[in-house]
């Protein structure tokens, strides 16, 4: 200790600073010497956790995570909005309770415009280029934009409005559900958790100006 003094008594003022921020730093576990730190082995089991048989459907798939349970539970939703709609704005006559069968059709026409890109999801309906007749004759069209317009997943709370996903929030919360019980990931799969959202944002600005300042030059060179 008295070694340790005796040198510290030949350092500059800022030195002798650096040294103790140091030593406060290696209590602490941090320290600007570089040590090898041995990975710690992975060992859990990974990859999907039921096996799907062969003859297994796109459907049998898509309800993994989308199973019959939420899909009810928007039927509900959908059918007391309507209800409530119609209570303060009048009756609609051309309307009838949505069910189970036509909710999945109705999900099956949002969902394919993702692989069939048209002007709107009304084109499938068109006689022109963007028409797609094979799913056409599973729902008019009439019926279609009405269970659009009374579509819901939650019920309407004006205490939740400050909550941009509210109206979605417990269909993200059982896919999510859904999707951790369906697979295990590896090593090297990363799990994206929605509660850093709000912290990443500040980076996902960044980066982003940064990329847009990298095009903008690879543009004018």
């Amino acid at each position: 200790r008295a070694q340790g003094g005796l040198e510290a008594s030949f350092l500059s003022p800022a030195e002798q600073q650096q040294r103790e921020e140091e030593e406060e730093e290696g209590e602490r576990g941090w320290s600007q010497s570089l040590r090898n730190t041995p990975t710690p082995s992975f060992k859990d089991s990974s990859g999907p956790t039921r096996k799907m048989p062969p003859t297994s459907s796109a459907m049998d798939f898509f309800q993994l995570f989308v199973p019959d349970n939420v899909l009810k539970n928007m039927v509900i939703q959908t059918n007391m909005y309507a209800k409530k709609y119609q209570e303060r704005f009048g009756s609609d006559e051309a309307w009838m309770d949505v069910n189970l069968i036509e909710i999945k059709a109705f999900l099956a026409y949002m969902i394919s415009t993702s692989t069939h890109h048209c002007e709107s999801v009304l084109s499938i309906w068109s006689s022109g280029f963007y028409s797609n007749k094979s799913i056409a004759l599973i729902m008019t069209q009439a019926r279609f934009e009405k269970i659009l317009k009374y579509f819901h997943i939650v019920a309407f709370r004006s205490s939740q409005t400050t909550h941009g996903l509210y109206k979605i929030q417990p269909f993200l919360d059982s896919l999510q559900h859904s999707f951790d019980s369906a697979f295990k990931p590896s090593q090297t799969q990363v799990r994206f958790d929605f509660c850093v959202v709000g912290n990443l944002t500040p980076f996902f600005k960044t980066l982003k100006h940064s990329m847009n300042q990298q095009e903008n030059l690879i543009c004018k060179g």
